[in-house]
């Protein structure tokens, strides 16, 4: 017990949450503040893992069957190398009009945060923690009503980071996870509520 509590105390990397202390009370209105997109329907399909790992084909099927009218945001379970790449996730992006979220994991191992739109691919790649200058290392998007952040599990295990994300104007925190148990569910279910998060 206290070692997974060293472990996950080592996780954390306060230079990432000083959007906490945003005082955003008086600005009244934040979309503009933030260059928001409008409100409005954004629907999220959640893959969930298969025997397999999404071919290209098998994926363009499945954006194609469950499109929605309006915005859809695809979070896809994590890709191993060699399957699917930055390419194919741009083309199928642009010709659908969706938005793409997934983890690439390359020959080496190494994770990639991958969130792409129809305009704009942004990448992270997931590791330890480290650097102190502030900045938020994971991919962030605006995506037609929403935007939009894609997070580890690891990370968000912090309740910082969420309220962090909020104050920067996200309205949605995404993950790419093979699975999750009963207390991660939990975990990524908890809604942060604060006067602007």
């Amino acid at each position: 017990q206290g070692s997974l509590r060293r472990r996950r105390l080592a996780g954390r990397t306060p230079s990432w949450y000083r959007p906490i202390y945003l005082d955003l009370r008086l600005a009244d209105d934040l979309t503009a503040h933030h260059e928001l997109p409008a409100p409005g329907p954004l629907h999220v399909h959640c893959v969930a893992s298969g025997d397999r790992p999404l071919a290209p084909r098998a994926l363009e099927e499945l954006i194609s069957n469950h499109l929605d009218a309006g915005y859809n945001l695809f979070v896809l379970p994590p890709l191993p190398a060699g399957i699917i790449d930055e390419t194919t996730l741009r083309t199928l992006a642009r010709q659908y009009g969706v938005a793409l979220s997934t983890t690439l994991r390359g020959t080496a191992g190494e994770k990639t945060l991958t969130l792409t739109t129809p305009e704009i691919q942004e990448q992270s790649v997931a590791g330890p923690p480290g650097g102190s200058d502030g900045a938020m290392p994971f991919p962030i998007v605006s995506y037609g009503t929403a935007r939009v952040a894609m997070v580890t599990l690891e990370a968000f295990r912090h309740p910082e980071l969420a309220v962090a994300l909020a104050k920067l104007g996200c309205d949605l925190a995404v993950l790419s996870e093979e699975t999750l148990d009963r207390d991660q569910r939990l975990l990524c279910s908890v809604k942060t509520v604060e006067g602007v998060a």
